[in-house]
């Protein structure tokens, strides 16, 4: 059906228009990939050309122009891989980011369907496990990252989902944000 639209901007002027349709268009998101099984220099455009690490990937998602959907395949994720980290920093960890969706839960590269979406079939764990050296019964995870997911500042808008968060050590004082240096 036709309609009319009236806009009117104060005293300046009155526009009034036919419309016969009308749609609200936000630009689709943009899509970074990253499969631990992925070989290294990838520029997270496909799953064939994934990003190796998470770290790079949030990286990309950062710098690019909202909003972005990173697809993250199976597998296990350190913050302490990655451009610009230090491997065993348990400092190291994931910072949530505003207009930034992080999907955990695809097949990725070892599936089928790498865009199959399955988070129980295809766990995507964020571990602070740094050295993989976690024994059973909390037992030595003094070199596990203080805090393996982070969102400081963000909003509704920083969303994580499909992921496990798991193995994250801070043996800080409670009430106290930094970690206990010994």
């Amino acid at each position: 059906p036709r309609r009319e639209l009236t806009i009117h901007a104060g005293n300046s002027f009155t526009l009034t228009a036919w419309v016969t349709s009308a749609v609200l268009v936000q630009g689709a998101p943009k899509l970074v990939y990253v499969d631990d099984d992925a070989t290294d220099g990838g520029d997270g455009s496909s799953w064939a050309r994934a990003y190796r690490t998470l770290q790079d990937a949030l990286a990309d998602a950062n710098a690019a122009e909202k909003p972005v959907e990173v697809h993250v395949a199976q597998g296990r994720y350190q913050p302490d891989q990655g451009g610009g980290q230090v491997l065993g920093n348990r400092e190291a960890a994931f910072t949530l980011l505003n207009e930034v969706t992080l999907a955990g839960g695809y097949a990725g590269l070892q599936g089928n369907d790498s865009n199959a979406l399955d988070p129980q079939r295809y766990g995507t764990i964020l571990t602070g496990d740094l050295m993989d050296n976690d024994l059973p019964g909390l037992r030595n995870r003094r070199d596990n990252s203080y805090h393996v997911v982070v969102a400081l500042g963000t909003d509704e808008s920083a969303i994580l989902e499909g992921c496990v968060i798991a193995s994250g050590h801070a043996d800080g004082l409670p009430g106290d944000a930094s970690p206990r240096r010994e």
